[in-house]
């Protein structure tokens, strides 16, 4: 046993024995304890354990007066139907929301709210909450004060949006009513004050807060919903606490005025319309929406993507607009054809009835699903997986490279492209170019 057991062993004896021998008596026959000189009673404490990322479980998914986007139950934080539940889970409360008598005693008119007859109440799933109405308006509209906050949850690439239903506060917006979002030390992200005193509930998708945590993708963040004013428009309403990918319900992305001129190819009379990547200039797509991973992310330049960037219009390619994209000669060969990978991922746009064919230029890999595209609905489910398998191609050299896809069953929904290179080694590469939607198919 070394010295530091044995000096914690002798401790816990002294309370059954009178000593414990360490082998140095003292004059009067009392036995003492010689610590060694680089002991420290300091216990360093055990790691804490990692952090999971918290969301609701099988929420109820109907809505009242709103309309919602497509992830909208993807990555719920807070439904708040049920105060009891949403405690237990790991929500911490004070004040008003603090011991709620029944799972709907945050309730806005728990009893009547569908059937208001005064003005329309807007919520998602069995009700929204309102200090103004909390535990059946047992203090008034304005005394009750109060704080929710959440457990950590991640902050995903694909979701980085933070939004809710929020009204309430002063025409001033103090920092007396709203929500506000920390880190993982605690420390204020950002904050949110609704100053809307006229909406003592949420009536409709006006209310609809949304906080850009892009800056925070990968992290651990919580949020705290909080009432802290007992005077006039002291309440605060909120409901359906989620990440989503959109800003906004409106959400739908084309490029503006993508270059037209048109090599080795034959396209349709809308082939301009609704272009959704035509991967002329790197930074403008990424500063448009486009995400990177990979080789794709932090170009050089605008021309970093494109095969063969100072000369692919003299060789037998077939491009549109300035120039295609190709893994093979990404970075100006860097790192060799198959070497490099990485991914590529647009923003959310709508299927449009008039143009519901989804057209790429493609080519690249062995078939398999290391190299290709992939088009994702709205909560990040696949809708369709396509792997050109056409290793001769290292550039996009003809007609031939058209892939098509009919999303007519996904009109008006928000889908998403993914292009992908996960392949080092042989056939490791992808190319592509001009991305769109149209009336008509392009593969042959």
């Amino acid at each position: 046993m070394n010295k530091k057991l044995s000096y914690l062993a002798c401790l816990s004896a002294l309370v059954l024995v009178t000593g414990c021998k360490t082998g140095v008596e003292s004059p009067k026959g009392e036995y003492s304890i010689s610590l060694a000189d680089d002991f420290s009673s300091e216990v360093e404490p055990p790691p804490e354990p990692p952090k999971a990322s918290y969301q609701e479980q099988n929420v109820d998914q109907t809505t009242h007066n709103l309309t919602v986007t497509g992830d909208a139950f993807t990555q719920v934080i807070g439904s708040f139907d049920d105060a009891l539940a949403t405690l237990e889970a790991g929500w911490t409360a004070s004040g008003a929301f603090d011991n709620p008598a029944s799972s709907d005693s945050w309730a806005f008119l728990p009893d009547n709210q569908k059937e208001n007859e005064s003005e329309p109440t807007a919520f998602v799933g069995l009700h929204g909450v309102s200090t103004c109405e909390i535990n059946q308006n047992a203090e008034g509209c304005d005394a009750p004060t109060g704080s929710l906050l959440s457990p950590f949850f991640t902050v995903n690439a694909d979701r980085p949006y933070l939004k809710l239903l929020l009204s309430g506060g002063n025409a001033e917006g103090s920092n007396d009513v709203g929500i506000r979002v920390l880190d993982e030390s605690g420390n204020e992200i950002t904050r949110l004050n609704p100053a809307n005193c006229s909406a003592a509930w949420n009536k409709s998708d006006d209310n609809w807060q949304a906080i850009n945590l892009s800056s925070h993708i990968g992290q651990y963040v919580q949020v705290e919903i909080f009432d802290n004013e007992s005077e006039g428009c002291g309440f605060i309403a909120f409901d359906h606490l989620h990440m989503s990918g959109f800003e906004s319900l409106a959400s739908d992305y084309a490029e503006e005025n993508p270059d037209q001129s048109v090599l080795n190819l034959t396209l349709a009379d809308d082939s301009f319309t609704q272009v959704i990547g035509s991967f002329d200039s790197a930074n403008a797509m990424l500063a448009a929406g486009w995400t990177a991973t990979g080789v794709f992310a932090e170009p050089a330049s605008d021309a970093a993507w494109a095969f063969v960037s100072d000369n692919n219009k003299d060789v037998d390619a077939a491009i549109v607009g300035l120039h295609a994209a190709s893994t093979c000669e990404i970075n100006e060969n860097a790192n060799g054809c198959d070497g490099p990978t990485g991914s590529l991922t647009s923003p959310f746009f709508i299927v449009n009835a008039a143009r519901p064919i989804l057209n790429i230029l493609l080519s690249g890999g062995t078939g398999d699903n290391n190299v290709g595209m992939k088009i994702l609905a709205a909560d990040g489910s696949e809708i369709a997986n396509h792997n050109p398998g056409t290793c001769s191609d290292a550039y996009i050299k003809a007609d031939r490279n058209w892939v098509s896809h009919d999303l007519s069953d996904y009109i008006g929904q928000t889908v998403r492209v993914q292009l992908f290179d996960n392949e080092e080694a042989g056939c490791g590469f992808v190319a592509f170019d001009h991305l769109h939607m149209s009336s008509v198919t392009l593969a042959q």
